[in-house]
């Protein structure tokens, strides 16, 4: 994939032509549409002060013109700037400033009111970078009516443009999973976008068939890589959802007969436990990736069984490298795979601290290859803090090999739990605990105590109409845990905070539980 976005739009336009790339909302574009249309906004930016190295911040939830827009910025060379539609005003202006961005486009709608207060708030005060905000809508009439073949001069002026572009020049900032208040971005060049999403194509098997459900949001690396140019290189028919609701999903699925469906744990569990569930016909489903947070054996395999997908894989990503570093194997057993989330992707080498080559350790895992970031944006000590001495990244995720090469996820070293000394995994203890029954989801968690440093406190909702006896449940614990791994207090919930990825907002959690526990 040694090209730059310019060169793939337009090798996917000879390619594929007038087969459709995108449906959104009943329209659909064609990969001839898809260029042409991106060239018709290269040069409204061009024309407007926008150039190569150029940041531009990009706020919508998902629609065609995003990815329109989104095409446009990585054709000229400009540096995309890909912005979460449940910022605040204050997270905003903040990013905005960290980012350098001199120009905003922005969706006419969002998910949440707060959305239009929030661009309210952004002034020259609060932004003074910024130079002009663009607004763009969600329908694709107005686009496609006034759409005009460029002129001869107009076309030579793009050719030159885009020849100035090289596939190593980074085209997007994309904010990680944490919190936005003070944001950690990081730059990717149009070789990595492109290449990591052939290689999740490969992986994944899609083709010209392929038709996928698209509903992870294309602001974060998994759905823009994933999702979007992963069925674009492919040749595939992405049907573009605004955001996630069940219903919607499950309905999409059925009446395009969709063959693909990636989402973040939470989405598959909701879709499942819709109480329509069993009215839709969703068994086009051929593959999809569950990723973004730990999943269990068992939610795997209840998710395989329920959506009877035969080819569901299992992935392991982060931002810091552009989304896929590895994938289970396709053809592989959904029993096998539910253990681990596979081996690295081509031109990407994994190691496991400490455990210098030999299976079976638990230790940080570290990464090195092509989709590796080359550092935090405007962050030099916390990007010499990521990287060891001879050149790995270190993901923050401990894991550990087997004997075949897969990756097995066993925390998170910023999660680990410190109790007496003694480092406690909430991915052990929680696996554990899902396999007593009545369990619906858990997340044990630590919160500060005197003397011994940290209280272990499973936080557990129950399946609907069940209780428990927690004696029971201990004696359970007992049978496979050691000792100072078993929970001294064990709370309940109908629901966990939910942060902007779907992942389970483990800090909000833990303000819950500490108060929660003050007061007893």
């Amino acid at each position: 994939m040694g090209t730059t976005f310019s060169g793939f739009t337009e090798k996917l336009a000879s390619k594929y032509g007038d087969k459709t790339a995108i449906v959104f909302r009943g329209e659909e574009l064609t990969y001839r549409d898809l260029d042409n249309f991106s060239d018709r906004i290269m040069l409204f930016y061009l024309g407007n002060g926008i150039s190569k190295g150029t940041h531009v911040g990009l706020l919508a939830s998902n629609s065609a013109e995003w990815i329109i827009h989104y095409l446009a910025l990585c054709k000229i060379g400009a540096v995309a700037v890909l912005f979460n539609t449940h910022l605040t005003g204050e997270e905003l202006a903040n990013a905005l400033n960290y980012a350098d961005v001199t120009y905003l486009t922005c969706g006419d709608r969002a998910e949440k009111a707060e959305f239009k207060v929030c661009l309210d708030k952004i002034n020259r005060e609060s932004a003074p970078m910024l130079k002009r905000i663009f607004h763009i809508g969600h329908e694709l009439g107005p686009l496609l009516m006034s759409y005009k073949e460029p002129s001869e001069l107009e076309a030579e002026y793009l050719r030159g443009r885009k020849a100035s572009v090289d596939p190593a020049d980074p085209v997007n900032l994309i904010f990680t999973s944490g919190t936005i208040a003070k944001p950690k971005g990081v730059l990717t060049s149009g070789y990595q976008m492109l290449t990591a999403a052939a290689e999740a194509a490969r992986h994944m098997r899609l083709g010209p068939d392929t038709r996928i459900c698209s509903v992870l949001p294309l602001y974060h690396c998994y759905g823009l890589s994933v999702d979007l140019l992963a069925g674009l290189t492919a040749g595939g028919t992405i049907y573009i959802l605004e955001a996630f609701r069940s219903a919607d999903v499950l309905e999409c699925i059925e009446k395009n007969r969709c063959t693909v469906f990636n989402g973040v744990t939470t989405m598959f569990l909701a879709m499942m436990r819709h109480e329509n569930r069993m009215n839709y016909k969703i068994s086009s489903l051929i593959t999809g990736t569950v990723a973004g947070s730990y999943v269990s054996p068992n939610e795997f395999m209840e998710i395989s069984r329920n959506f009877s997908i035969p080819h569901l894989q299992m992935s392991y990503g982060q931002t810091e490298a552009t989304a896929g570093i590895t994938f289970s194997g396709f053809d592989e057993s959904l029993e096998s795979k539910s253990h681990h989330v596979g081996k690295p992707i081509e031109g990407t080498s994994l190691r496991i601290s400490g455990a210098e080559g030999l299976p079976g350790i638990s230790g940080e895992i570290e990464i090195k290859g092509f989709n590796v970031m080359k550092g935090y944006y405007r962050m030099k000590d916390e990007s010499e803090k990521t990287f060891t001495d001879d050149g790995w990244m270190k993901t923050g995720d401990l894991g550990m090999l087997d004997e075949d090469g897969n990756l097995h996820i066993t925390g998170r070293v910023k999660e680990l739990i410190i109790r007496c000394g003694e480092n406690i995994s909430p991915v052990e203890v929680e696996a554990c605990i899902r396999n007593y029954p009545g369990i619906e989801d858990v997340k044990v968690i630590g919160v500060p105590a005197e003397v011994i440093q940290e209280k272990v406190v499973a936080c557990i909702i129950l399946k609907k109409g069940w209780r428990i006896n927690e004696q029971l449940l201990i004696n359970h614990m007992r049978k496979h845990l050691a000792q100072f791994k078993i929970p001294e207090s064990i709370e309940y919930f109908s629901e966990f905070p939910i942060g902007r990825t779907g992942k389970v907002n483990t800090g909000e959690l833990k303000k819950m539980v500490t108060g929660t526990l003050a007061k007893v």
